[in-house]
C-alpha cells in the first residue's frame, strides 16, 4: 500500500474550493486518470477509471463531509481512499491537501518508481483542479451539496 500526500495553495476562499470539490461528476475534469464519477445515492458514487494502466469500475462511500473543511471517501478494499482537507489561510487563500492510500497492481512492482508516479499524478491532478476552479469561477454562484453533512 502506497500512501500519497501533496498540497496546494489556491487563490479562492475556502468555501468555494470545497463547493467545487463536492461536484465529483467534474473530476474527470482535472484527474487524468478518472473517465467518470457519478452519484449512486446514499453518499456513495460510481467511479470508472485507468488504475495501474487498467480500466477499472468501483464505487466508493463518502465517509466524512465537513462542510468548508474535510471530505473523505472510502473505495472496496481501500482502492482511492482518500480524505481532502481544507484551510483558510490569513491571506484569504485555500490551503488544499490531499491523503491517498493507492496499491500497486502486482507486490513486484518497484514500489519506489511507483510511489514517485503516483505522488507526481496526484500534484498534477492537484495543479489542474486549481485552473479548473479559476477558470470556472463565476462570481456569485454557489454549488449546493444535496447531500447533508456526515458527522
Amino acid at each position: 500500500m502506497a500512501r500519497v500526500h501533496d498540497s496546494i495553495e489556491i487563490t479562492a476562499p475556502v468555501e468555494q474550493v470545497f463547493d467545487q470539490w463536492l461536484r465529483f461528476e467534474d473530476y474527470p475534469c482535472f484527474m487524468v486518470d478518472i473517465a467518470e464519477v457519478r452519484h449512486v445515492g446514499d453518499g456513495r458514487m460510481h467511479w470508472r477509471g485507468c488504475i495501474n494502466g487498467e480500466m477499472r469500475e468501483w464505487e466508493a462511500e463518502v465517509i466524512e463531509n465537513v462542510p468548508a473543511r474535510r471530505l473523505a471517501w472510502r473505495g472496496p478494499e481501500h482502492l482511492n481512499d482518500a480524505v481532502v482537507d481544507m484551510v483558510p489561510t490569513a491571506f484569504g487563500t485555500t490551503r488544499l491537501s490531499v491523503d491517498m492510500e493507492l496499491e500497486p497492481s502486482e507486490p513486484t512492482h518497484d514500489a519506489s518508481a511507483y510511489l514517485e508516479a503516483a505522488m507526481r499524478r496526484v500534484h498534477l491532478d492537484l495543479e489542474r483542479f486549481r485552473e479548473h476552479l479559476l477558470g470556472d469561477t463565476v462570481p456569485g454562484t454557489h454549488y449546493e451539496d444535496p447531500r447533508r453533512p456526515l458527522h
